[in-house]
């Protein structure tokens, strides 16, 4: 008789990432405040059934961002915002250094998601490979539960996605605690002046705030603010330091075109195969030309044309 083997389970994490999860906050926060709610009336928030698996997961995910709070069990059991999603949601402020610590700590709550990070910061530039091997075979070697291949694919996709919207770098560690603390900036963000289509870095308590350099599309009346594209928040210039365009996204060269000179009769152009310039000056004509067989066929026909225009005047 064959042995059975023991149903595999991975380790719990957030279903979604964190701008979906501050969403579903922010929904719950419109019906009820910072009142505790029964399931019903979350699951009324999030438009789902009170007893799907939507719900659960929803309330998980936040819980597990450390925005939300439950007591009781079954029927009895009710939901409430936590003061850490309280101050990402009631904190307008743009630029607030307030609210980018709250989104790194609760982006740093779940417990992979501060593994991940203190071992591989952003992880963007690391082979999945790598990381799924650390999620699971590494797992097991250090004797906590393993993710399965598939949940540990998902897990670096949720992470991701989190790690970006909380605006984390790689030089942010975790401390012992489990929080996330910033290692300063080497030099302190200078007041700058930033022009539309220069690109900058958001810079708060010497804290990275842009995972790339933006671009800026826009600036207030009274130079105070700036706009990035991809942002409709304003952001204090005092915050900005101008950086160098992503050799990718940095624009073309231009040099300015030469001046229109009105004494110049003719000029090539790109459909011009004869590179040929006439300037008058009073009486005389000054004439240079470069050309080939069939262009000195078309030179002699606007020779031509000049000595009749000479024979004119």
């Amino acid at each position: 008789m064959t042995e059975k083997q023991p149903k595999f389970r991975s380790p719990p994490f957030p279903y979604v990432g964190l701008g979906k999860a501050l969403a579903k906050a922010e929904q719950l926060y419109g019906a009820v405040r910072h009142h505790a709610a029964a399931i019903p009336t979350a699951a009324k928030a999030w438009e789902t059934g009170p007893k799907s698996s939507a719900t659960l997961q929803s309330a998980g995910a936040l819980i597990q961002y450390g925005l939300l709070e439950d007591e009781g069990s079954g029927a009895s059991r009710k939901v409430k915002l936590t003061p850490l999603a309280l101050k990402i949601i009631m904190d307008k402020r743009p630029g607030s250094p307030d609210r980018a610590a709250a989104l790194k700590e609760a982006a740093l709550s779940p417990k992979t998601f501060a593994e991940l990070f203190s071992q591989y910061g952003t992880a963007y530039d690391i082979d999945d490979f790598l990381l799924i091997h650390a999620l699971t075979a590494e797992r097991v070697q250090q004797g906590k539960a393993p993710y399965s291949e598939d949940s540990a694919k998902e897990v670096l996709r949720v992470y991701r996605e989190t790690i970006e919207v909380a605006g984390l770098v790689d030089f942010d560690k975790v401390s012992d605690e489990g929080g996330a603390s910033s290692a300063p900036s080497t030099s302190a963000p200078s007041t700058v002046n930033a022009a539309v289509g220069d690109y900058v870095q958001w810079v708060s308590d010497g804290v990275v705030q842009f995972p790339e350099p933006r671009r800026v599309r826009a600036v207030s009346d009274d130079g105070e603010w700036a706009f990035v594209e991809g942002s409709e928040t304003g952001i204090a210039m005092q915050d900005l330091e101008i950086v160098q365009a992503p050799r990718s996204n940095r624009p073309p060269p231009t040099l300015a075109l030469p001046e229109d000179d009105p004494t110049v009769y003719d000029r090539a152009d790109a459909r011009d195969k004869d590179r040929m310039k006439v300037v008058w000056e009073g009486p005389l004509i000054h004439i240079s030309a470069t050309v080939d067989k069939a262009g000195l066929e078309r030179l002699r026909k606007k020779l031509d044309a000049m000595e009749t225009l000479l024979s004119d005047d």
